[in-house]
């Protein structure tokens, strides 16, 4: 299991934001972990604007306090409010992740999103490739606990970190994998196709019994848990998979040595985040 100890959420106090507050205030209680919260308030370092600088952020803690404090559960989470106001954005949200040690980074997935050219990048991306934390892109109005989380696993390379975080959201929800090979195995491919088919099912399967062992220790539901295998046909595969199964919540993992990060990036989260249908949660090897 991943500790959660500190969790960070960057607003800019517009809707989406407000969403991946409330989320966040969520997920703080749940885990029993410090939230964090930052915000990056107007430059106004111009002479005879120090005044007026002061009164904008103390009027922005005022009014992120006043959300905070509304929310039903506050009164069970430790919190405080970073602002500040000059550099680059993410720059900063990185710098104040590592400051406060976040193992996890929230942030609002908004509509700018859609409308950006390939090559460049956003501030959700250039949080994504910059840091070694998870970062949780909310797109969606908070109703309730995560009820359906979807995995993707890359059984070239399966990494175990993204259940382990995400299974502590929602102990008692449903979990669906979805174990991904570049080429789907087959008993009937000759010795060697055979051999590749054990080794692959084999792994499969050590994961689902840890996953199911996992669930039990901490009271969830290890029936709750399904899988199916798929060929790695990409994010649109994902994308039909996470609306069959009504997923709150889509997790995926990045390689942190690959060489075209940005790429990846761009290209399979990249589709997930244009039309995400779901919260989507990026987890980095590390």
């Amino acid at each position: 299991m991943i500790d959660m100890n500190n969790i960070l959420v960057a607003t800019d106090l517009t809707l989406n934001s407000a969403h991946a507050l409330d989320r966040a205030i969520q997920l703080a209680d749940v885990t029993q972990a410090k939230l964090h919260v930052f915000h990056q308030a107007l430059d106004l370092s111009l002479p005879g604007k120090h005044s007026e600088e002061e009164s904008l952020s103390e009027k922005t803690l005022d009014k992120i306090r006043d959300f905070i404090e509304q929310n039903k559960r506050c009164a069970n989470i430790d919190y405080e409010i970073h602002i500040k106001s000059k550099g680059r954005t993410y720059e900063l949200i990185d710098k104040c992740a590592r400051d406060v040690r976040a193992d996890l980074v929230i942030m609002g997935l908004t509509n700018k999103y859609k409308n950006t050219p390939s090559f460049v990048s956003t501030t959700s991306e250039r949080v994504i490739q910059t840091g070694n934390y998870p970062v949780l892109m909310v797109s969606h109005k908070v109703t309730g606990l995560y009820q359906n989380i979807l995995f993707y696993l890359n059984m070239n390379d399966l990494s175990p970190r993204a259940f382990k975080l995400a299974f502590r959201f929602n102990p008692k929800g449903g979990f669906v994998f979805l174990p991904a090979f570049n080429v789907l195995p087959t008993v009937n491919g000759g010795f060697w196709g055979k051999r590749r088919a054990k080794r692959y099912f084999n792994k499969r399967e050590r994961f689902i019994n840890e996953a199911r062992q996992t669930l039990e220790k901490y009271e969830g539901n290890p029936q709750n848990i399904e899988y199916k295998d798929i060929q790695d046909v990409g994010a649109n595969l994902l994308l039909a998979e996470a609306q069959k199964n009504e997923a709150g919540l889509v997790c995926i993992d990045l390689h942190t040595y690959t060489a075209s990060l940005h790429l990846k990036v761009k290209g399979f989260a990249g589709k997930l985040l244009q039309h995400p249908p779901s919260d989507v949660l990026v987890v980095k090897r590390i």
